[in-house]
């Protein structure tokens, strides 16, 4: 479907010849008539891609960014799910591409964009009524820089996990070399976007990125291969914080600041963005680096409302682990707030490639499961599936019991299982339980070949079944 300047479709009229074609369609600057009367300049991302995975992403990220509030957020206007093309559209802003910022080299806009991506990430991480929220995606064209404002906006959570959502075919999503090496295997914490912020203010402080490096080959999902894919990663890194000392050797602290935020160990990175942010400035100040003086905008030519590269372009990922989890397509409604909350834009193109429509078969599409998780003085989105059902076929529950008690994962590698083993064919639906996923304990410990096991139940949605104690706390 395609739009027209001048042609009016529900609610929107369309201002402009299309601006950008994302992975879910095409974005189109409209104007929405609000439910108070008012009228508000939008861009409108409009979904025409049929594959499943695709539209469970733009799913994901309108509920999102409907929940969200923040000022580095892009701002949610409105959104229409109740009839095919969904439709969502958040604030029009006129922004510079972020790599006409980079070539300035300009500690003081390094440091800018930092404070206040950062400041979105942890609220993503612990304030969103969905959190933790792992975005998985930040580099600098996720990053709008206003033109009017000179602030920087994190966009795009169509791929970000939380413990509402759980993707089938999900696979390490992310773009090298931002992506830290825990993604790639399924270990994502907020600390792995504190790690990609890091890289980007790397980018921002030099002029160019990092140079891009593959990691080995993942050969199987064991520990043992796990551990030494691990141990050969860990070299990688370590060769990468030698190249960031190399590039900013004129600021000898602030290169070991941003080695220690990309540190190969989650726990050895600093605890949050604000703690890394603080320590970036003293760093920057100590090398003498000018961070006082006005931001500057570069001169360019005109931009449009978002960076070519985080709309347009297909970039590399890792294909790293496919599994697969059942759920259920999720029908939606049309909403409007007067007072907009946040949002983000268009989907990262960070996807595999759609099959060949003349191939004669079909690829594994995806899809995601959002577990309702109502917030006061919020009404629910009606763009989320039915809980599922729990599973009845289960166990014999183990002898021992202690009191009932929550937990929280802590690994988003852990598979939930339809009894206490580790066999491959002992999976329930193949879920990974995403990181923060909260659990009752039903039953347990029960030693099984060497490990504790927990019979547990999801708050999400009901579902019962076993974990190793190593996976939560």
């Amino acid at each position: 479907m395609q739009f027209r300047p001048g042609e009016v479709y529900g609610r929107y009229r369309i201002l402009s010849e299309q601006v950008a074609e994302g992975l879910c369609g095409p974005v189109y600057q409209a104007e929405v008539q609000k439910d108070d009367g008012s009228a508000a300049i939008v861009a409108l991302k409009v979904l025409t891609n049929k594959r499943s995975i695709v539209e469970q992403y733009f799913l994901n990220e309108e509920r999102l960014l409907k929940r969200a509030e923040h000022p580095f957020l892009i701002r949610y206007v409105h959104s229409s799910m109740r009839d095919k093309p969904y439709l969502l559209s958040t604030e029009f802003i006129d922004a510079i591409d972020p790599k006409e910022i980079a070539k300035q080299k300009a500690p003081q806009w390094a440091l800018s964009i930092a404070e206040q991506i950062g400041s979105a990430l942890d609220y993503l991480h612990t304030q969103h009524p969905d959190a933790p929220v792992i975005h998985r995606d930040i580099k600098p064209a996720n990053i709008l820089i206003s033109k009017a404002s000179q602030q920087a906006i994190l966009i795009d959570l169509s791929v970000a996990l939380h413990p509402h959502v759980i993707f089938e075919d999900d696979r390490a999503m992310g773009t090298p070399p931002y992506m830290p090496p825990e993604q790639y295997i399924f270990e994502e914490t907020p600390a792995s976007d504190l790690y990609a912020l890091a890289v980007s203010t790397c980018e921002f402080l030099n002029g160019t990125g990092l140079p891009k490096f593959s990691y080995p080959k993942l050969k199987g999902d064991s520990d043992a291969e796990i551990a030494e894919w691990k141990t050969q990663a860990r070299k990688l890194v370590q060769k990468q914080a030698d190249t960031i000392r190399k590039r900013l050797a004129r600021y000898p602290q602030t290169a070991e600041v941003l080695c220690k935020a990309t540190s190969f160990d989650t726990d050895q990175r600093y605890t949050s963005c604000g703690e890394f942010v603080a320590v970036l400035r003293s760093a920057l100040l100590a090398d003498g680096a000018n961070i006082g003086t006005p931001l500057e905008m570069p001169s360019t030519r005109n931009q449009t409302w978002i960076s070519v590269g985080a709309i347009a372009a297909v970039v590399a990922i890792a294909l790293i682990i496919l599994f697969f989890v059942t759920g259920s397509p999720a029908s939606g409604s049309e909403t409007d707030t007067s007072s907009p909350v946040r949002s983000a834009l268009a989907p990262t193109s960070t996807l595999p490639p759609a099959p060949d429509s003349g191939s004669g078969s079909i690829a594994p599409v995806a899809t995601v499961t959002l577990a309702p998780a109502p917030l006061s003085g919020l009404a629910p989105t009606s763009t989320l599936p039915p809980n599922l059902a729990p599973t009845s076929t289960l166990p014999p529950a183990a002898t021992a019991a202690p009191q009932t008690q929550r937990v929280t994962i802590t690994s988003t590698r852990e598979i939930f299982r339809k009894s206490p083993s580790d066999e491959a064919l002992n999976l329930l639906g193949r879920k990974y339980l995403p990181y923060g996923e909260q659990l009752i304990v039903l039953t347990g410990p029960q030693r099984v070949k060497g490990e504790q096991w927990y019979q547990v139940q999801r708050v999400s949605d009901g579902t019962v079944g076993w974990v190793r104690s190593t996976s939560f706390k």
